[in-house]
């Protein structure tokens, strides 16, 4: 039998009742947090698996929360939803750039919330059981679990979406990703993101990577592709 997952939502206590009621007896386990130390200290805990964490906390802002929470190795591969009361494109990408699986723009209604962690659960489950976590591709080593990138033996600073877009692209190493896949396997939101942000990333990301970055193809007219 499947176990049960608990996550811990940090915000308003109405929002844990209201989330808990949604997602009904077979839905995961939720524990309440009052601030952004008591949700960090809730998600390094073992069997904690996934966070909630609203934009008006007490103690700090969500996307502090979310710094840490990526920073540290216990926590960095959970995944996050930030909720928020923002919602145009500069916040939903500040939220990806700094680790976020998903971004949920207030007013939402409890129900879509739910869905929306039912669905954060099931990709981490299935990217954690099917997926390989560490690639050598000729002078570049990508250690997923521990969040490292390696160029000649010296390591390579990538931010929490860069991290992703290159693990997506190593994962299909040899296939053409196109900018909307892209989008929606890295960024989860294919429809409210333009795909220039695709193209922004990938020249940081190249620019990083020095001269290994020739290594990312633009293919004219459909995406990139990592040779």
């Amino acid at each position: 039998m499947m176990a049960v997952d608990r996550c811990v939502v940090a915000g308003d206590s109405s929002l844990c009742a209201a989330l808990k009621q949604s997602l009904g007896p077979s839905g995961p386990d939720l524990e309440a947090a009052r601030d952004g130390e008591s949700a960090i200290r809730l998600l390094s805990k073992q069997g904690v698996t996934g966070l909630i964490v609203e934009d008006q906390l007490a103690d700090m802002r969500a996307t502090d929360v979310l710094k840490r929470v990526r920073e540290r190795p216990e926590t960095r591969s959970k995944p996050v939803i930030l909720v928020s009361g923002k919602d145009d494109e500069v916040d939903r990408v500040l939220a990806f750039e700094l680790g976020a699986d998903d971004f949920v723009a207030k007013p939402y209604s409890p129900r879509e919330l739910a869905l929306r962690l039912r669905a954060v659960l099931r990709r981490a489950r299935t990217q954690t059981g099917q997926q390989t976590d560490r690639f050598q591709l000729d002078r570049l080593t990508i250690d997923v679990p521990a969040h490292e990138v390696v160029i000649d033996g010296l390591a390579v600073a990538l931010t929490a979406l860069e991290f992703k877009l290159l693990v997506d692209l190593a994962r299909n190493r040899g296939r053409v990703r196109s900018r909307e896949k892209l989008l929606e396997a890295v960024w989860h939101h294919p429809s409210t993101l333009e795909t220039r942000t695709v193209d922004t990333h990938i020249k940081r990301l190249r620019e990083k990577l020095g001269d290994v970055g020739r290594e990312i193809e633009t293919v004219r007219g459909v995406g990139y592709r990592l040779k």
